[in-house]
């Protein structure tokens, strides 16, 4: 088995170093590498590096066949000061949002998601397929 990693912003950086020399907006950079791949034909994987996201950060659903993962953390300014300089730190915000069509015979009732060392894992087992039948032909006359 391979993974195949598509990373959707390749077209926009290569457009970006050719038009602007390199300059791609901050949000495209900062967008989490996702892996997707079946292990052993048992079950659909999902892997997103969500450094810096905790559970509360992420939002997970299934609708209609979809899975789809939001994120999005703010942090707060602060202001301090310091003899006659004053320091500000301004707010931030990162949001991240995927959408993956999951295979009709994936078991959306027992779909598990773990965050862990920054790395959301989410797995999607697939059901059980029936077996195709065997269809005897008969001869007609017997």
């Amino acid at each position: 088995m391979s993974i195949i990693r598509w990373d959707p912003f390749s077209v926009a950086d290569q457009f970006s170093k050719d038009i602007f020399g390199g300059m791609l907006p901050q949000t495209a950079m900062n967008a989490p590498t996702t892996d997707i791949y079946v292990q052993d034909d048992k079950e659909l994987v999902v892997e997103a590096q969500m450094v810096g996201f905790n559970e509360k950060d992420i939002d997970i659903n299934v609708s209609d066949g979809n899975l789809e993962i939001r994120a999005e953390k703010k942090q707060q300014q602060s202001e301090s000061k310091h003899g006659s300089k004053r320091y500000v730190l301004r707010e931030t915000a990162q949001s991240f949002y995927r959408s993956i069509r999951l295979p009709r015979y994936a078991d959306e009732s027992k779909i598990d998601a773990k965050l862990e060392n920054g790395c959301l894992s989410i797995r999607v087992p697939f059901k059980q397929l029936p077996k195709p039948k065997s269809i005897a032909i008969k001869t007609a006359g017997k």
